[in-house]
């Protein structure tokens, strides 16, 4: 680290959460940052989960209650993650020059100019949330978040958004891409995808689905394009955890495709090692991702990465966000679905000229790109 370099507090509390969208992002912005630590020396402050294999030049500091661990309680846990991220964190970062949290939460107070990442702005809409309590505390953390020096976001559609909810001057929104994991490439190796394809029980030639089943997923709209006839030949397969029927937010999709009798067509796979992602996403003849509402939209990306084929919803960011490297469709027509399915699986060609398409426009975002655009932020609310 340079003597010169400025210091700056990362918010790590979503690394108790694997694999969720927060996790990835935080892991993957730190780890581009910590390549460039002579500008600015990065701490990640954790509360229950560590790094074990964080990048060099990152501190990762552990900051929890003696006694604090996870508990049953809903209540229990929405008080101690309050609690952590309006005071322990802060507390813990003493000396710094910079907080960020990298999701829409914010102390109440900080004595450092604070930068918040805020992806969208689904915690704001009732129509996304669940229960009073989640509006209650979306309500505080809103009030915290407008004292922020800066946001950062990751859309041109999400500031435009952010603006509006928040009633935030646009000028201090700043929109830093998100990008696939760089290790994400196209798999071509006969040994490693064939233990892919064994060990989650892939057909040999499937559309997929990865991602998550809230509802604003929209993933029924795919169920009810194979339900179509003429049908996909394809079968349609779905990597997610559904929590059936009892959940309003999170439909109960495999309930829905046993109801429709569509059997073998579409097939459920509950998760994916992130070792495998790249050979489940390599393997796909096309990636379908239909949602109604993003800030982002990673996965179609980190199909494109792959070399995948794929098929995108023309809603919220995903336009921004995929271009031309994706053919778009409303999200609420299965028949479009359904035949653009039944196009491209039949045509070879198509699916190349697609795929080189997806190649060219996910060649445009990089983490190193997001990390320079952040430090660029840093040095804004510092005041230059």
């Amino acid at each position: 680290m340079s003597p010169t370099a400025r210091r700056v507090s990362l918010n790590g509390l979503f690394l108790d959460y694997p694999h969720s969208g927060t996790w990835t992002y935080t892991r993957n912005l730190a780890a581009a940052m910590a390549a460039n630590r002579d500008r600015y020396a990065v701490t990640i402050c954790t509360r229950r989960a560590g790094w074990e294999d964080a990048p060099a030049g990152i501190e990762v500091r552990r900051v929890h209650l003696p006694g604090s661990r996870r508990r049953t309680s809903e209540w229990y846990e929405r008080g101690d993650k309050f609690l952590w991220e309006t005071v322990l964190w802060p507390a813990a970062s003493g000396g710094t020059g910079i907080l960020h949290s990298p999701y829409f939460a914010a102390p109440l107070w900080s004595p450092w100019p604070l930068v918040v990442t805020v992806h969208d702005t689904i915690s704001l809409q009732p129509r996304f949330t669940r229960g009073r309590a989640a509006l209650v505390y979306a309500s505080v953390m809103r009030r915290a978040v407008l004292r922020a020096a800066a946001i950062i976001t990751v859309s041109q559609f999400s500031k435009t958004e952010i603006a509006a909810a928040l009633d935030y001057p646009l000028d201090r929104i700043h929109v830093t891409y998100e990008a696939p994991d760089p290790r994400l490439r196209p798999l071509r190796s006969t040994s490693e995808t064939l233990r892919v394809r064994q060990k989650y029980r892939l057909p040999e030639r499937f559309a997929l689905y990865l991602g998550g089943t809230e509802r604003r997923k929209n993933i029924e709209v795919l169920i009810h394009a194979w339900r179509l006839e003429p049908s996909p030949k394809l079968p349609l397969v779905v990597v997610g955890r559904f929590r059936g029927a009892s959940d309003p937010l999170f439909p109960d999709i495999p309930a829905l495709a046993a109801s429709l009798g569509l059997g073998e067509a579409v097939r459920f796979v509950p998760s994916v090692e992130e070792a495998d992602l790249a050979a489940v996403y390599s393997l796909a003849e096309v990636f379908c991702f239909p949602s109604i509402y993003e800030g982002f939209g990673l996965p179609p990306l980190e199909a494109m990465a792959c070399g995948t084929p794929v098929l995108c919803s023309n809603a919220s960011s995903l336009p921004e966000v995929t271009g031309d490297g994706a053919l778009l469709l409303p999200p609420d027509d299965a028949g479009a679905w359904n035949r653009a399915v039944r196009r491209i699986e039949d045509d070879r060609q198509g699916r190349e000229d697609l795929a080189a398409k997806g190649s060219a426009r996910v060649g445009r975002f990089s983490w190193e790109q997001t990390a320079a655009q952040t430090f660029a932020v840093y040095d804004l609310a510092l005041g230059g």
